[in-house]
């Protein structure tokens, strides 16, 4: 007999996660969190905590910068640092970290300095990219091709990678991405910071697969069933 949810739990081989509301969506039918009607009804730090109390083992945010009703959505980095400070065990990260948001370099000093004061209990959740409006609502980078998307997400990774491992300034050369003369201080609390990615492309899976701890990923069983 196959084991049970719970004794898997028990053993320590299935952790359940949460994902805390950042963003107001009435009647949008989301799995993810609670369809509220306001922004203004959210009580961010209580979810957070609660669910820590009934044991859910990760807490998660949103990484948008339009979304939900009245396109109001709270910035993810700033809410996920909040929620550190008021919980005290659950694991912690954005779902997922859009890499376009943010230069690699400035994202890997903040997660090492969120995994360092929240006591090493940061994950890597990275996304190519996938909010094409916001993107370009905001100025940012934007490449319609999703493979040189994932390209210049693996390179980001490899970069952030190489400012945790070097103890001395590094020079970085790629595609996307430079570096001269960079050092990452303090480092984060986790000697492997877990890395995980989303998205159901097979550049992603093929991605995860040479380069991730996990990968998740919703509603992709036709898709993958459909695949010879």
């Amino acid at each position: 007999m196959s084991p049970s949810l719970a004794d898997r739990r028990k053993a320590g081989t299935l952790k359940l996660g949460y994902c805390v509301p950042a963003f107001a969506m009435p009647s949008a039918g989301l799995f993810r969190v609670p369809n509220l009607a306001r922004i203004e009804d959210m009580d961010v730090l209580g979810n957070a905590r609660e669910a820590e109390r009934l044991g859910f083992d990760s807490l998660w945010v949103c990484d948008h910068l339009i979304l939900g009703r009245e396109s109001a959505v709270l910035e993810g980095w700033t809410t996920l640092a909040m929620i550190a400070g008021a919980t005290t065990r659950a694991e912690l990260g954005l779902i997922h970290q859009a890499n376009l948001f943010r230069l690699p370099q400035i994202a890997a000093k903040m997660m090492s300095t969120l995994d360092h004061l929240s006591g090493g209990r940061f994950i890597h959740f990275f996304e190519a990219g996938m909010g094409r409006p916001e993107q370009v609502a905001y100025g940012l980078d934007w490449d319609d091709d999703h493979g040189k998307r994932v390209e210049r997400l693996e390179e980001a990774m490899d970069l952030i990678e190489a400012l945790y491992a070097a103890e001395t300034p590094i020079d970085f050369s790629g595609t996307f991405y430079h570096l001269k003369q960079a050092v990452l201080s303090p480092k984060p609390r986790q000697k492997h910071v877990p890395v995980w990615l989303g998205e159901a492309f097979p550049w992603v899976i093929d991605l995860a697969a040479r380069k991730a701890d996990g990968w998740n990923t919703t509603n992709s069983g036709r898709p993958f069933a459909r695949r010879p």
